[in-house]
């Protein structure tokens, strides 16, 4: 394992017969390195995940909290996991932009020796230690089931979804599909959970001319950028049933406002991640899995439900 020493010197008394050593004793505790593998650091709320589990590991001096940004590219996200192989980190946290491209990495990390924790998003194989998320699939039929009960039949539904290829897009899309009163027309693009692709796909669909009574935005950032393009477009949000992920500060201040319909809590699980962490460390039994718990914020909950950031 990757370890950095800490040891007191010796003072060297210049021009003094004697060599004069130090009375405190040498210190020798090896600091444990953590580091977490980011998919996009731009979005948000990826970005407040890493920053919540630095700050649960802060008061631990025994650890070395380092963190690698993929800028949303899966090809950096694959090489930069090889290089904390390399290293040898002492546990490594992860949440990858798509299964398929890193499964296999991440396989190796595990193979390796090395604990690995995955924050958020699964891997196609069994190989890592505890994966901490709420849970998609419950969050997206509550979304449909609450879409089900708002709109008229024949609605038309226009779907934000996630990067491709990672399993809460996945889980996010197939639940609420699955669910969903199949007289719906639901109309997709992706957004990649970032605000400013949300809002230039959105931009791009009311330029061709299409209309939707309702967004199922797969984060809250996406939301944002949908309402923005709808405002262009000089269409009141409040006049459509918006749905939205992940309950950070922006939501609660649009549903307050009568612009957004719905938002689920998600929080990061960097506080539950640190925890994990430390017990790996500390060298005490964890978990699989640990599924934190959601909740549907509608604007009468707003001003008594915390936004997770």
């Amino acid at each position: 394992m990757m370890h950095r020493i800490i040891h007191s010197g010796f003072v060297h008394a210049i021009g003094l017969l004697a060599l004069l050593t130090v009375t405190s004793p040498v210190l020798a505790e090896a600091v444990k390195v953590v580091a977490f593998s980011q998919d996009d650091m731009t979005n948000d709320w990826r970005h407040q995940q890493v920053m919540d589990v630095r700050k649960h590991l802060a008061h631990r001096e025994d650890i070395q909290f380092i963190h690698r940004d993929a800028g949303g590219n899966t090809a950096v996200q694959m090489q930069q996991i090889k290089q904390l192989i390399a290293d040898k980190v002492d546990v490594l946290i992860a949440s990858p932009r798509e299964s398929r491209g890193l499964s296999e990495v991440i396989r190796e990390a595990h193979q390796a020796g090395i604990p690995v924790v995955l924050q958020g998003r699964k891997i196609d194989y069994d190989a890592y230690t505890t994966f901490i998320s709420p849970d998609n699939q419950a969050i997206a039929k509550e979304a449909a089931g609450y879409l089900n009960q708002t709109l008229p039949e024949g609605a038309k539904i226009f779907m934000l979804s996630g990067v491709a290829g990672n399993s809460v897009t996945r889980a996010r899309t197939r639940a609420f599909l699955d669910t969903l009163n199949p007289d719906f027309k639901v109309i997709e693009r992706r957004g990649d959970f970032i605000r400013s692709r949300a809002l230039v796909a959105t931009d791009q669909l009311l330029e061709s001319g299409e209309r939707f009574a309702a967004i199922y935005a797969h984060s809250d950032s996406m939301a944002i950028g949908a309402r923005l393009a709808l405002q262009k477009h000089g269409i009141d949000p409040a006049d459509l049933v918006i749905v939205g992920i992940d309950y950070i500060q922006p939501a609660r201040e649009a549903l307050l406002a009568g612009q957004q319909s719905v938002s689920y809590t998600y929080p990061t699980g960097g506080k539950q991640g640190a925890a994990i962490v430390e017990k790996i460390l500390d060298g005490q039994p964890v978990p699989k899995q640990v599924t934190i718990e959601h909740q549907m914020v509608t604007p009468e909950l707003a001003n008594q439900v915390e936004p997770i950031f």
